[in-house]
């Protein structure tokens, strides 16, 4: 009897560590399983995060072409406001320039109306002493 309670005592232990381990088999596959699911997870996180990286080096390097582009504009612009202020200082000038010629122009026209005048009397003087 004592052999076979020893053997009954001994097939509940083994009924036992057998249970255990194949509830720890079946953890262990969980986890395992888990483990797979995070690593596939973790590697579409990393893709997402590489194409994120490069989308903003991307956006980089075209904000540094703008950059230059808005530096090369603001530069242009600069130039060009330049030649239209020299553009009205030559028109102001020509403006004083040709108030001068008006100016020399009508007193030419008026010395010759003079001497116009002066010549008519003289004519006059001449034909009238013949």
């Amino acid at each position: 009897m004592e052999g076979e309670t020893k053997f009954n005592q001994l097939e509940q232990i083994n009924y036992l560590f057998s249970s255990d381990l194949k509830a720890q088999k079946q953890i262990q596959s969980k986890l395992l399983s888990d483990y797979e699911q995070v690593s596939k997870e973790n590697k579409v996180l990393i893709g997402q995060l590489d194409s994120g990286s490069r989308h903003v080096e991307k956006i980089a390097q075209e904000n540094a072409e703008l950059r230059v582009q808005a530096e090369r504009s603001l530069a242009d612009n600069k130039s060009l406001k330049n030649m239209i202020e020299q553009g009205e200082l030559l028109l102001q000038q020509n403006a004083v320039q040709k108030r001068d010629v008006e100016q020399n122009w009508e007193e030419a026209m008026n010395a010759m109306h003079d001497r116009d005048a002066v010549l008519e009397k003289l004519q006059n003087r001449a034909t009238g002493l013949t």
